[in-house]
């Protein structure tokens, strides 16, 4: 229930008549901005950055793992930890650069979207692929060990 002051104001902004006019609308013109930058805006770029660098490392760390756990009688593993590595400083890579394309558009104090709808997909996909390639190994480990344990 509302409050006697609270159904009056629900009961005015019900009874307002709107039409288009009255909605601001956004321009598709960048707009400049004119004042000090805001330093959240420098510090949120960089927590960003090391929020990226800190899931590369992860991958980094699992690829890793998996090339000190491969033998001679598994290659998988190796390559899956080889490939994982590479992919972890590749996306450490595209990390920094969106970290310096960031910096610029801050910098340039022009109202310009600096959000990045790529890296997501990327971060997921490489997680996607870290753990198709654990499950594949560990399925190959499987059956290479029942193989042998049947052959020998």
């Amino acid at each position: 229930r509302l409050a006697p002051s609270h159904r009056l104001l629900a009961a005015n902004f019900c009874s307002l008549k709107l039409g288009p006019s009255d909605f601001i609308t956004m321009s598709a013109e960048p707009f400049i901005i004119s004042g000090p930058l805001e330093p959240k805006l420098y510090f949120a770029n960089e927590r960003t950055l090391l929020h990226w660098l800190h899931t590369c490392l992860t991958l980094a760390s699992i690829g890793m793992v998996l090339t000190s756990a491969s033998t001679s009688t598994s290659p998988v593993m190796l390559i899956a930890g080889i490939a994982l590595s590479i992919v972890s400083v590749g996306l450490m890579w595209y990390a920094y650069r969106i970290f310096l394309w960031r910096m610029e558009k801050i910098g340039s104090r022009a109202g310009e979207r600096a959000d990045d709808p790529l890296g997501p997909l990327l971060i997921s996909g490489a997680l996607v692929a870290a753990l198709v390639a654990t499950g594949v190994v560990t399925i190959m480990q499987i059956q290479w060990s029942t193989f042998f344990s049947k052959t020998f």
